[in-house]
């Protein structure tokens, strides 16, 4: 079976709006510097096990972060906008991930005058079984 993230990359990557953006360029944080861009890196913020009174119900939620990185205020808006294409009430199986749910938390933009770059930090709450 996959990791959350491995799936996360499979369905980003596998969006074709998005890759004729980023291509492939999905990576784990922090961004490699001098990596081309635009490109999203991502990290798992926190994880916590959804219970009921019962017990544990086989679901997890993740909170996760990407960072949208581009040369250009218009280019991050683009990319983001794909991203929310692509993830947004997400819902399905990849590499033996179920994905009940991908609901967006968070979205704001940054400018790092020391790479010239922008950044868009886009948060999701994704509920999985893993």
């Amino acid at each position: 079976m996959a990791s959350l993230e491995e799936s996360l990359v499979t369905i980003l990557t596998g969006n074709v709006a998005l890759a004729a953006l980023v291509g492939t360029r999905v990576e784990p944080a922090p961004k490699a510097q001098g990596s081309d861009l635009p490109a999203i890196s991502y990290t798992r913020v926190s994880t916590v096990t959804v219970h009921a009174h019962s017990g544990a119900v086989g679901l997890r939620r993740a909170w996760v972060q990407f960072d949208v990185w581009a040369s250009s205020a218009l280019s991050a808006q683009a990319v983001t906008q794909a991203l929310h294409t692509a993830l947004e009430h997400y819902r399905g199986t990849v590499g033996g991930v179920r994905i009940d749910a991908a609901l967006s938390l968070n979205d704001r933009a940054l400018y790092s005058p020391e790479t010239n770059s922008y950044r868009r930090i886009v948060e999701y709450y994704i509920w999985s079984n893993v």
